[in-house]
């Protein structure tokens, strides 16, 4: 989808401070200039430029002794997916907060697109004081949407992370701060505000399962498919980062942040929070 133009308790440390967007390059692969399919308007575009310079990430995760709790207590179950007001006539969330509804653009809604963040970020380690050679290469951040219903062709769906805050407005990938998979062209976003990177396969079936996985070690972002893991989409972005998903047509989906077992296996105990630790 292209987006300019119309047509281990290690875990606990709260402040990153860090910009890794200007410091790598995370994928050598061009950027497309046009989207195959689908297009954002130039008024979302400029409004997320302003947004960017109004909102700065919040780089500071809760306090230890929060995360502690977060941890020992409600274990998966504190990650849910959050509703801005402003939208909150366009998506819907379960009480358990595991099923999520998003709706298509009614008359008078400005924008196309909408997006929703976690409550919680993935707890990542403060690179300034933590040795990477300490953390285990196979740590793993992950969850996984399964598709209740079929998006229709002229829709789109993203599933990726992003920073906090992020534009409502803007799907995941299109943004400074932000990675994405999107479903109309299979193409992956990294702060990408034309039409992404070749990557996977289309997706939008009723039955997908799509999956977004994170390593602290190398930085890694990816995705998989109905179990199949479809490479490394981005590498070397270390950030505080908040799952994210989107759309601007009406779907369906279930969250798994691993209550339940991933269809990708090798995700398998691990989750969304601190790895081994829930």
């Amino acid at each position: 989808m292209y987006c300019l133009f119309r047509s281990d308790v290690t875990f606990l440390n709260h402040n990153l401070g860090v910009s890794p967007y200007e410091a790598t390059n995370p994928a050598p692969d061009p950027s497309h200039k046009f989207g195959k399919k689908h297009e954002a308007t130039n008024i979302s575009f400029r409004d997320a430029k302003e947004f960017s310079k109004q909102h700065p990430p919040n780089e500071n995760l809760p306090t230890p002794k929060e995360i502690e709790n977060i941890i020992l207590q409600d274990g998966y179950k504190a990650w849910k997916f959050k509703v801005e007001d402003i939208i909150s006539q366009r998506t819907f969330i379960s009480d358990d907060g595991r099923t999520v509804e998003f709706y298509k653009r009614k008359r008078g809604s400005k924008y196309d697109d909408i997006m929703i963040q976690t409550n919680y970020p993935f707890f990542i380690p403060d690179i300034r004081i933590v040795d990477f050679d300490e953390i285990e290469l196979d740590i793993v951040h992950y969850f996984e949407i399964t598709l209740l219903s079929k998006i229709s062709k002229d829709s789109t769906i993203a599933i990726g992370t992003s920073t906090k805050p992020y534009p409502y407005f803007r799907l995941p990938g299109w943004n400074k701060n932000s990675v994405g998979y999107h479903s109309d062209d299979g193409r992956k976003f990294w702060n990408d505000e034309f039409g992404g990177r070749n990557y996977g396969p289309e997706w939008g079936k009723l039955g997908d399962v799509i999956g977004c996985g994170y390593k602290p070690k190398t930085g890694e972002v990816f995705f998989t498919k109905n179990g199949t893991f479809l490479g490394i989409a981005f590498a070397g972005l270390r950030h505080i980062w908040y799952p994210t998903i989107g759309s601007d047509g009406n779907i369906k989906m279930k969250i798994n942040f691993g209550e339940e077992s991933f269809v990708y296996k090798e995700a398998q105990g691990f989750g969304i929070g601190a790895p081994g630790k829930i």
